[in-house]
């Protein structure tokens, strides 16, 4: 089985102008997900900085539901975890390929600069099956 991954960042600040919920990268993991097993992806840039270096790490846990597969997920940006927790939970549903992404997992930024309501951005990692 394989999964695309996209990876979205929410919210704005004054200094770089992007709008909310922007593409930011893509990618896939193209292998047998396994639990246990340790999966990584490095995202292809999409906006922003085409410099930025966008890995996916999955580590596969035991299904909790039949159709389901369920990870534990770290998203590290040019060597910087994201979110206060580098593994974040994440489920999505694997029975029919078509679907939209079903599997969420959102990092807020701890580190940068932030606008004057003190928002920091948000990164959103969507996850479905993609045959």
């Amino acid at each position: 089985m394989s999964v695309a991954l996209s990876l979205y960042c929410t919210g704005r600040s004054g200094w770089d102008g992007y709008q909310d919920a922007q593409l930011w990268a893509s990618g896939g993991i193209h292998e047998d997900l396994i639990p246990g097993w340790e999966h990584t992806s490095t995202l292809q840039p999409m906006y922003g900085s085409a410099a930025g270096l966008y890995r996916v790490t999955l580590i596969i846990m035991p299904d909790a539901e039949p159709g389901w597969v369920s990870a534990r997920a770290s998203l590290i940006m040019n060597g910087n975890c994201m979110g206060s927790d580098c593994n974040v939970p994440l489920s999505w549903y694997v029975g029919c390929p078509t679907d939209w992404p079903s599997g969420l997992a959102r990092f807020p930024e701890v580190c940068g600069e932030d606008d004057r309501s003190g928002f920091r951005k948000v990164w959103t990692l969507a996850v479905r099956r993609s045959r």
